[in-house]
């Protein structure tokens, strides 16, 4: 199971290409728990999370569909 939290609407999610590794070579035997709406307050100098709604997708493989880059490393040159 993977698991993750977000303060958005829970439409999207972020994920590391080895969390798409492991879900895809476990599938079908894989699920998605993601607690969205979180509000995340400060308060006396620590950061809180609270609420959120859960959300469990289950069987779980993200497909080639489902995912959009959304960054790159660049190895630079040396100088």
């Amino acid at each position: 199971m993977e698991v993750k939290g977000t303060q958005n609407t829970g439409h999207e999610i972020l994920l590391t290409p080895g969390e798409v590794r492991l879900a895809r070579k476990a599938a079908p035997h894989t699920a998605l728990f993601v607690l969205h709406s979180v509000i995340v307050t400060e308060s006396g100098g620590k950061t809180l999370a609270s609420g959120g709604i859960p959300r469990i997708i289950k069987p779980w493989n993200p497909t080639k569909a489902m995912l959009k880059p959304s960054a790159c490393f660049c190895k630079l040159p040396p100088q």
